[in-house]
């Protein structure tokens, strides 16, 4: 199987891959990043540890930290150190100081290639290698065109590693080569990696490029708005590597800026939308020979919304080939939104742990009017548990793409603690993954994910999902955002507290009289979930009487007596990560702090 290194290297001569910012990546192309992977392997190979090891003697082959966000850098690194075969752990930039102080104590990358300050790095014992020269130009390597573009100037950090056998780590099942670990969940604040392969990521692409979903030819198109070190916005530029597709890369807050810019003056009403030089006008220039293709598009549901809420939005949505919806779960009044501006969505079901999606709603079926995550993918088989179940149950994977287990780190105590624990790998068989996810397969085969069995609440003897709550919640565009939570209640055994995000101005107007509100978005990350401390309860309160009437009047027709609220809070952010995806582990704490703190 070819490795990224030599596809690079096959597709040198293409214009393939595309900065579609116009800023800090312009000079992107299919040229240099090919260069810049092969100096980056060979300053890997000549100056990092060898992948020679003694497994009978307690040693572990090196392993290798990139947390980046600046793309070139990244696709080089990882395109890199992948076709050489080390262990390579995929981080997020913006961890806090709890997750570095786990990747310090319970990985022990032998060398960190990361967006770091040398303090920071300091503070977790690792120093700079080649006395903190810039990557770009260690040893006297420069990466031409990408050298003098990169975002932030990535530093690469060394450390001693656990080489040998500690009681504290238990490498008994050592790290191995070949593997690429990617970070998933960490809700509760510790950290875990699902473990793949370059033949997991490669079965991903196959299983998509095998289904109906890519038009004849094979060539998957990405447009990438995701960061490329979660698996949403990897996946995107393998699919294009790997298919002969092209591939544009733009941060999204470049594209939100582009929008903003392309909105008619709100002060002159008879002005039309101006043609500045921002992102989206670079989507219409005949020189830009990408446009041309049929695009995917990857989003999660909180950018839909906020798409949806962009007039200048909407026809550069209509022009896509297909739109993937994932990362967490859309309500209706999203999707239907999405159907009456004709858009082509395409809801998807996935993970982590799969490589991105395994099931996945056409376009055309979407805009009929079907809902669910369509059938699996051709690479993936799914079951509900156990067999026959007709649903809601537990859903199984099995999937040539599915990881080979987790590698889990200790779990982080208070601030000034070490981290403590072993480092633990979890390995699956032939069996596959069951989900804690609750699904419905119909005849077709078709799937409808209901929520999560750990999210489930009980009261008054109802089952109850907060996807379906906090969708009628939404929905009633008198929120900014909103979720749901079961808590212990002496006569309902659980009772559903809502929380929710309320405009200050749809307050104000609530509490005035008439309910007349229109919704307001938000950014996908409006906080992080290391962010949301019990120490910030203050700033909770209770829902104001007009508001939580006008609520549980909106959501009376769509939820029955036991799932609707019994009470309500207001707090200023829920805690999302990168992808939009509501963290309830400290969600929970933060409820606790305010539920039982002393009157």
């Amino acid at each position: 199987m070819a490795t990224a290194l030599e596809w690079l290297n096959q597709r040198s001569a293409e214009d393939w891959i595309w900065s579609g910012d116009g800023g800090s990546n312009a000079d992107l192309s299919a040229r240099s990043l090919a260069a810049a992977s092969q100096a980056a392997a060979a300053i890997a190979q000549q100056h990092f540890p060898q992948l020679s090891h003694s497994p009978e003697q307690g040693d572990r082959p090196p392993v290798i930290l990139l947390a980046t966000a600046d793309p070139a850098t990244f696709l080089a690194w990882f395109s890199a150190l992948t076709s050489l075969g080390y262990p390579l752990f995929l981080g997020n930039p913006d961890w806090g100081e709890a997750q570095w102080r786990q990747i310090a104590a319970g990985l022990a990358p032998d060398v960190i290639l990361a967006d770091l300050d040398q303090s920071k790095a300091q503070g977790l014992g690792w120093t700079a290698w080649n006395q903190n020269v810039d990557i770009w130009a260690s040893n006297n390597l420069s990466f031409p065109q990408i050298s003098e573009n990169c975002g932030k100037p990535t530093k690469t950090y060394h450390s001693e590693g656990r080489r040998r056998f500690d009681p504290l780590f238990d490498f008994s099942e050592p790290v191995e080569k070949g593997w690429i670990c990617i970070p998933t969940g960490g809700s509760t604040g510790q950290l875990r990696f699902a473990i793949h392969s370059w033949k997991t990521l490669a079965a991903s692409v196959g299983g998509l490029r095998r289904s109906p979903l890519v038009p004849p030819g094979g060539a998957i198109h990405s447009y990438c708005l995701l960061p490329l070190f979660h698996v949403s916005g990897l996946m995107q530029f393998l699919r294009s590597l790997l298919t002969g597709g092209q591939l544009v890369v733009q941060p999204w807050h470049q594209l939100l800026t582009g929008l903003e810019a392309a909105a008619p003056d709100q002060s002159n009403q008879s002005s039309q939308a101006s043609e500045p030089s921002h992102p989206i006008a670079q989507l219409d220039p005949s020189d830009r020979p990408w446009t041309n293709f049929p695009f995917f598009l990857s989003l999660v549901p909180t950018q839909l919304q906020r798409l949806l809420n962009q007039p200048a939005a909407i026809p550069w949505l209509r022009q896509f080939h297909c739109i993937f919806l994932g990362g967490a779960p859309a309500w209706p009044a999203l999707l239907d939104r999405a159907r009456a501006a004709a858009l082509p969505l395409a809801p998807t079901y996935g993970m982590t742990e799969t490589a991105s999606q395994v099931a996945t709603l056409s376009p055309a079926e979407f805009l009929r009017g079907r809902s669910g995550c369509g059938p699996a993918l051709p690479h993936a088989r799914l079951a509900l548990e156990p067999a026959g179940a007709i649903g809601p149950a537990p859903l199984r994977i099995r999937a040539d793409s599915l990881a080979l287990g987790y590698y889990s780190l200790p779990a982080p105590g208070p601030a000034t603690a070490a981290v403590s624990g072993r480092a633990m790998v979890t390995r699956w068989d032939e069996a596959g993954f069951l989900t804690d996810d609750l699904g419905q397969l119909d005849g077709a085969g078709r799937l409808t994910i209901v929520g999560r069995a750990s999210d489930k609440i009980i009261s008054g003897g109802e089952n109850i999902f907060p996807a379906a709550v906090e969708a009628a919640i939404l929905a009633t565009g008198l929120v900014v955002d909103g979720a749901v939570l079961g808590w212990p209640d002496p006569v309902w055994g659980e009772r559903v507290v809502a929380v929710v995000v309320a405009e200050a101005m749809a307050v104000r107007a609530v509490t005035a009289g008439p309910v007349a509100v229109e919704p307001v978005a938000v950014e996908p990350a409006a906080v992080e979930p290391a962010a949301v401390e019990p120490a910030a309860v203050e700033s909770v309160e209770s829902a104001p009487g007009e508001l939580v009437l006008a609520l549980n009047r909106a959501i009376a027709p769509q939820l029955s007596p036991a799932q609707r609220p019994k009470q309500w809070l207001i707090a200023p952010a829920l805690p999302r990560n990168g992808q939009g995806k509501l963290q309830r582990q400290p969600l929970r704490a933060w409820l606790q702090a305010v539920l039982e703190r002393p009157a």
